[in-house]
């Protein structure tokens, strides 16, 4: 199972998300990747990420794993940002 973080925060938070981890034993090789926060650019194609419920960032996550869209299920916790932006990208979601 390939994992990613996709959030409305900025890239500061994803790398103290990162160094919580790897503090706490998590081998880099198992971080989510990607992690894509409202400030991260596409290095493939150096366009930004947009917030969600816009699905950019799961697009990029979905084309990272070269996974089809269908095939991934976003889990978040807002129905508007990370539902609506699983709908949007045409994933299943899980709402908790």
């Amino acid at each position: 199972v390939r994992t990613g973080v996709v959030t409305r925060n900025v890239e500061l938070t994803l790398d103290t998300l990162r160094d919580v981890l790897l503090a706490n034993g998590v081998p880099r090789s198992a971080l989510p990747h990607p992690m894509t926060a409202r400030d991260t650019v596409d290095p493939a194609t150096g366009i930004p990420v947009l917030a969600k419920p816009d699905p950019s960032g799961l697009l990029l996550a979905s084309n990272l794993w070269s996974i089809p869209a269908g095939e991934c299920v976003m889990v978040g916790d807002s129905l508007a940002d990370d539902v609506g932006a699983a709908r949007r990208a045409g994933m299943r979601s899980v709402h908790i």
